[in-house]
């Protein structure tokens, strides 16, 4: 179990950063969009199926810790891959993400608000490591939710036979 949480957990991250790469040698504004983060749900999502998919005799609890755990691994490796891009290959790139989350929150802010906002966002730092490590522990909720979807549905497939 511990080899496929690893093997999987490494082609998982290895495919959302490659995901990514291409994204960004496509379209920068593309690859820093929502879109683009949705679409990187499905690949930790297949990888934790496949992982589900070896081990489905094990009971839920192991199940869902053993996909989880791939999610940690994966998220890893994205958020090592974010640091990097951000603050080595392409520092300019913080500030197109901000000029974007502006432009966002300009179109769906009141207007007495959006002042403060967009102040707010100029003057974030967002890909510092400790800021990162913040938003990959908080990342961890929403990757149990996708972990707990994955064991359900694949535990009442594989029920069925």
């Amino acid at each position: 179990m511990k080899k496929d949480i690893i093997k999987y957990g490494i082609l998982a991250g290895v495919s959302v950063v490659a995901y990514y790469l291409l994204f960004y040698f496509l379209s920068k504004t593309t690859m820093l969009g929502m879109g683009v983060f949705g679409g990187s749900l499905l690949i930790y999502a297949f990888f934790m199926y496949l992982t589900a998919k070896n081990i489905v005799e094990e009971d839920f609890k192991k199940l869902l810790r053993a996909t989880f755990a791939l999610f940690l691994l994966a998220n890893l490796f994205y958020y090592i891959f974010d640091y990097t891009l951000f603050n080595v290959i392409d520092p300019d790139l913080a500030d197109r993400q901000k000029e974007l989350a502006i432009e966002v929150y300009k179109k769906n802010t009141p207007l007495a608000e959006q002042r403060s906002l967009v102040d707010a966002i100029r003057n974030a730092n967002i890909h510092t490591p400790q800021y990162l490590a913040f938003l990959y522990v908080r990342s961890a909720i929403g990757g149990f939710c996708l972990a707990f979807l994955v064991c359900f549905f694949t535990k009442k497939q594989f029920a069925k036979r």
